[in-house]
């Protein structure tokens, strides 16, 4: 049977292009497409699917801004104006926004193939945009947003272990080498590494030596004390030199890289790939780490952060270890120096005190008539001979103390001691150097029972170096006051006089050994070698206690002994 001829096509009533008849087919059509008018983009039409995705069916009449503000704010109102002002459609596929879909006041994520054209009046004048949009399936795609994400965060939470880690152990690693074998043995651990190697520049030398390796076999010559030229065509000598890091993900790489140059001998290393990083110090690379991989390895972005932060975290270890090592050898220096000079001041004051005590016994004899009938002069001649005498061995029983003391040959007892029969003693001892100077001396009340802990010998031996100052730089007529009171757990003795003072700015350093508040010598004012106050701190110290001094010029100077209060029934 022959086909009938086709029925020719007709032409849409008038009807058909009126806005009710545009709205009917639009809201029937299969895809999700609806019309805004306007810089205000007021919804004209929607279709059904459209009304389903946006999840409300009042939007005619309304605009997109209000409707879906979190819309506006992802830039998507903005490409709709763009396509209003330039009449150039816009496409594009797999894009994500978000809008409350189900109602539950929350914005939910959307994958989306949208197009955006525009509507011309007959005249050609654009009026506003058809949306045609679709939502893709973003279910996988937000898993594995989701999945990438959690991964990155894991390998940062797992960065930050190893580096925490890391950080814990080079804190107590005092020497380089200790550093270098922590580096490496937690490295080649945190890095999937398969051996690694720590490099140092040879100071005043084109050299690098190895400080610390792990995990290289014993052909491949990579101990500690191996040396290659800094020149070398090598990844952890390149990285010496010139502070950049150098990764090589197979041997190819190394190849292309250092054509002509050294290649590591198969027989000696199965290395496949390598990263070196410099290690620097005041902005210079003093040195390298070197991590070698069995395999050939890709070095993503994670790897060399954290490779970066494990040199970095080297360098400053070893610049602290440098200088730890550093000031232990100084401090080691002047301990023995320290020592030498004490030794050398304890014999010098044995070999002077013998001389010395032979001067006072010969004085003492002639000054007995043993040698011959002694006048007058000759007498007054003697006494002068024996007072310098006994002043020049002071001076070097001070020497002597100070030498026993910096040597640590000074021991100290550790019993009660009754404060106010000390203070009631002190008079006996400097009575003779008070009335000489006619001084106005006091003892203060003591509290009954007070008792501080101590050494007896020294705590006496501190005050009556005390009191010797005080009497020393009081003018005649001048007072020297001793008293003592309980602070607490401590007890305070004072020495107090009304004597020239010392000025503010030597205050601090009259403790300090050969210090002198004034060296001006006199026949009635004789002056020791600066060793008294320090001596007497010292034997403070020693003591559990401390020596501390108060003064103003003119007025006069408080010295003050504490010493631990003893506990006594």
């Amino acid at each position: 049977m022959a086909n009938a001829p086709a029925s020719p096509l007709k032409a849409p009533p008038a009807s058909t292009r009126d806005a009710a008849w545009l709205a009917r087919v639009l809201a029937q059509a299969p895809a999700a497409v609806a019309v805004v008018l306007g810089d205000d983009l007021v919804f004209a039409a929607a279709s059904e699917r459209y009304l389903q995705i946006a999840g409300r069916r009042d939007i005619v009449g309304r605009s997109l801004p209000e409707l879906f503000p979190q819309m506006d704010a992802q830039g998507f109102c903005t490409l709709m104006r763009r396509v209003l002002q330039t009449g150039e459609p816009f496409s594009g596929a797999g894009l994500v926004a978000a809008w409350d879909e189900d109602g539950d006041g929350r914005a939910e994520p959307h994958y989306l193939d949208l197009s955006l054209a525009p509507l011309r009046t007959e005249s050609g004048e654009v009026e506003g945009v058809i949306i045609t949009m679709e939502v893709v399936d973003g279910r996988e795609q937000l898993e594995a947003e989701r999945r990438r994400l959690l991964g990155e965060a894991e390998a940062s939470e797992r960065r930050m272990r190893r580096l925490q880690e890391l950080t814990a152990a080079l804190a107590g690693a005092a020497t380089p080498r200790e550093v270098g074998e922590r580096v490496l043995r937690l490295g080649v651990s945190a890095l999937g590494a398969d051996a690694g190697v720590l490099a140092l520049r040879v100071p005043g030398e084109d050299e690098l030596e190895i400080l610390a390796s792990v995990g290289y076999p014993p052909e491949a010559c990579m101990g500690p004390g191996r040396r290659w030229p800094a020149s070398m065509n090598i990844p952890i000598a390149e990285a010496s030199r010139t502070g950049e890091a150098v990764y090589l993900g197979s041997p190819q790489a190394w190849a292309d890289r250092y054509t002509g140059g050294y290649r590591p001998p198969a027989s000696a290393s199965r290395s496949q790939a390598w990263a070196a990083l410099p290690m620097e110090a005041g902005g210079e690379p003093f040195g390298s780490l070197l991590w070698t991989y069995y395999q050939p390895h890709a070095f993503p972005a994670d790897d060399r952060t954290l490779l970066t932060s494990i040199a970095q975290l080297a360098g400053q270890a070893l610049e602290r270890a440098r200088l730890y090592e550093a000031e232990h050898r100084a401090r080691e220096a002047a301990e023995a120096a320290n020592r030498a000079k004490s030794e050398f001041l304890a014999a010098m004051s044995h070999e002077l005190r013998t001389p010395l005590n032979a001067i006072a016994g010969y004085v003492d004899l002639l000054d007995l008539g043993i040698r011959g009938e002694v006048n007058d002069a000759q007498r007054v001649d003697l006494g002068r001979i024996k007072r310098a005498q006994q002043v020049l061995l002071g001076l070097i029983n001070d020497v002597l103390n100070f030498a026993r003391i910096e040597a640590g040959r000074i021991e100290y007892r550790d019993e009660p001691v009754p404060v106010g029969p000390m203070l009631q003693g002190l008079e006996a001892l400097v009575g003779p150097q008070v009335q000489a100077r006619s001084l106005d001396y006091a003892c203060e009340a003591c509290p009954p029972g007070l008792v501080a802990r101590g050494d007896p010998e020294r705590v006496q031996q501190v005050l009556v170096n005390l009191l010797t100052n005080a009497v020393k730089f009081t003018p005649r007529g001048g007072q020297v006051r001793v008293g003592a009171a309980a602070d607490g757990r401590r007890v305070r003795i004072f020495v107090r006089d009304t004597g020239r003072g010392i000025p503010a700015e030597r205050l601090a350093s009259i403790f300090d050994p050969f210090v002198q508040v004034e060296r001006e010598r006199t026949e009635t004012s004789q002056q020791g070698v600066g060793l008294g106050l320090a001596i007497s701190r010292d034997l403070a110290r020693g003591m559990g206690g401390e020596l501390s001094a108060e003064s103003v010029v003119g007025r006069g100077s408080t010295f003050t002994l504490t010493l631990p209060l003893a506990d006594v029934d």
